[in-house]
This record gives C-alpha cells, structure tokens and sequence, in this order.
C-alpha cells in the first residue's frame, strides 16, 4: 500500500509602505510559494516508511523602519535610496522508518535541509546615501536519530536512542 499527499501554495501581499524617495508603494512587498510532497509505504511485518519533502521560496524586502518624531507619530513612507530586497530559498527531505518487533519499535530518522538567502539594502536606514549593504547566506543541516520504544505493560515503558547532526553555515556581506 502507498499513500501520498502533494500540496502546492502561494500567498503575496502588494505592500502598504511607500518610499516616497524612490517613488514606489510597495516597499513591504511578500510572495511566497510552496510545494510539499509525502510518500507512506505499508511494508512487509507491519512497518512503514515514510518520506517528505518541501520547497519554499519567499521573495520580499529586509527591515523597514520610518522615521517619527514622537511615539505617537506614524508615518507609512519608508524613505532609503536603495530599494530593499531579501529571498529566500528552504528546501529539505526526510525519512521515517518503523519497524515493530515485538513490543518493540524501532525507528530511524534522517533528515537534510537547507536554507539560501540573499538581499540588498540601505545599510544606513535613512534618505541620505551612505551605505548599501549585499548579502548572501547559506545553511546546511543534516540530522539523524535511531530509538527503540518498549512497552513492557500498560504503564511501564521505555526509550532509548541515539541523535546525531551536523550544521554547515557560510554569510557573507559587504557594505559600501
């Protein structure tokens, strides 16, 4: 027996902070898009395997902050001379295996995910051009568990297992 499961999203937002400076509306723009997908294999002797898998992209722009002139005062113009950017790539898979023997189950996880961003902005936050900043990041995440659930009655039971990760990262910015 195979089951699967496969959902596809997507969400934006126009924005509602303008850059009066820049002349555009938009300056808090947001698009998403998503796409999930899942596999469950009944297997021989009552296990099961599982695997999933996802890719998200979000496309939209860094921190915005408008400057006020009293804790009362609002204001909705964003003004910086460089029009903020910041995506985002988050991608990963993983797997479930069950295996029962017994009163014991035994279960394997592994996993990898990862997540890509790059952006651009005004590093000063203000109208005038002193600084624009650039960056770009890269994170890697691999994981692995194993653990053997026992039940010895119906209140007694035990788990014991093992985890294992590694994490990778790389950044790099640059301000001129």
């Amino acid at each position: 027996l195979v089951q699967g499961r496969l959902t596809i999203g997507a969400q934006g937002r126009d924005g509602f902070i303008r850059n009066s400076l820049l002349g555009y509306d938009d300056a808090n723009r947001l698009e998403q898009q998503t796409v999930r997908g899942a596999l469950r294999f009944a297997l021989p002797a009552a296990a099961e395997l599982t695997v999933n898998a996802y890719y998200d992209r979000v496309e939209g722009s860094g921190p915005l902050y408008a400057l006020t002139t009293g804790p009362t005062v609002y204001r909705d113009d964003s003004q910086y001379n460089v029009r903020s950017a910041m995506d985002f790539d988050y991608s990963g898979v993983n797997g479930r295996l069950v295996v029962p023997f017994g009163e014991t189950d035994m279960t394997v996880i592994v996993a990898h995910d990862r997540r890509d961003s790059d952006g651009v902005g005004d590093s000063d936050f203000q109208p005038i051009d002193l600084a624009r900043g650039t960056s770009s990041q890269e994170l890697r995440t691999t994981t692995g568990e194993a653990r053997f659930d026992s039940r010895w009655s119906d209140t007694v039971s035990t788990l014991i297992g093992v985890f294992a990760s590694h994490q990778s990262s790389f950044a790099s910015s640059t301000t001129t």
